[in-house]
């Protein structure tokens, strides 16, 4: 992939642009890449996200965990702003969202 900044902390797929979006080690920095792995564009996150990254390709949200609390939520706008915080009790960390996420691609 070109221009990730390192090694990442998490990938997720945007389903309906078919991009990769690859979070940086720092937990901000999100890059977004085209099936080659182009890099297409970049975006900072307002909060510090934790080792996991979902979009929702149908609200265009961005949802990562805390990283200093993973039963807390962080969801983003397609711009990085944080819109909302979803608490989870007991939650791993792990996020699978959208209506064909990630993990069920795969």
């Amino acid at each position: 992939l070109a221009d990730t900044g390192g090694r990442p902390a998490a990938l997720a797929f945007d389903t309906a642009n078919d991009h990769l979006l690859v979070l940086d080690a720092d937990g901000q920095r999100v890059t977004v890449h085209d099936p080659r792995g182009k890099l297409l564009r970049f975006l900072r996150l307002d909060m510090p996200a934790g080792a996991s990254l979902a979009f929702d390709p149908l609200q265009r949200e961005f949802f990562a965990p805390r990283r200093d609390h993973p039963e807390e939520i962080l969801v983003f706008d397609e711009t990085g702003r944080q819109r909302r915080t979803v608490r989870t009790p007991n939650s791993t960390g792990l996020i699978d969202v959208g209506e064909r996420s990630f993990v069920r691609v795969f």
